[in-house]
């Protein structure tokens, strides 16, 4: 088994920002995000990803759904909210292993705050994270490296 996790973690895809107040489930994404999903999957599908987490939140979920289409069976999702669940999932369910994180522009810094102590900002649908968690085999040595890249039109 390999000592390095990698963690791919992206915000949702594009959406209308509504106006007011508004159920969150009720925001879908547009044809823009429709495409940037569909460009993820060529990205992801390059990599063997064990587990994509999302949130509950529709947005995040049909961002992933074209993964799942090409992919099949051989991902496991994951619904989390927490942004602390999810890093704990990942450290102890998926040491070695690839995994995708779509969640929403506040937690996606938490959740790498969580992993590798770095602050991050998301500016926009097309930020694209990369972190990699090195483990020493008798894991008391964790040096994390992470990598910001945009992806899609």
């Amino acid at each position: 088994m390999s000592n390095i996790t990698t963690v791919l973690l992206i915000r949702h895809a594009d959406i209308d920002i509504p106006d007011g107040v508004v159920d969150e489930n009720s925001i879908s994404l547009n044809s823009s995000g429709e495409k940037r999903a569909q460009d993820l999957v060529n990205i992801v599908e390059k990599a063997p990803i064990s587990a994509v987490y999302t949130s509950n939140i529709h947005r995040s979920i049909q961002t992933a759904q074209p993964i799942f289409d090409r992919l099949h069976s051989s991902i496991e999702h994951k619904k989390i909210d927490s942004p602390e669940k999810i890093a704990e999932d990942i450290l102890s369910n998926y040491k070695g292993q690839n995994v995708l994180v779509i969640h929403h522009s506040n937690t996606v810094p938490e959740i790498i705050q969580i992993l590798s102590n770095k602050i991050v900002e998301i500016s926009g649908f097309d930020d694209f994270y990369i972190v990699n968690i090195y483990t020493s085999d008798n894991n008391e040595n964790k040096y994390t490296n992470v990598v910001h890249l945009k992806y899609g039109d």
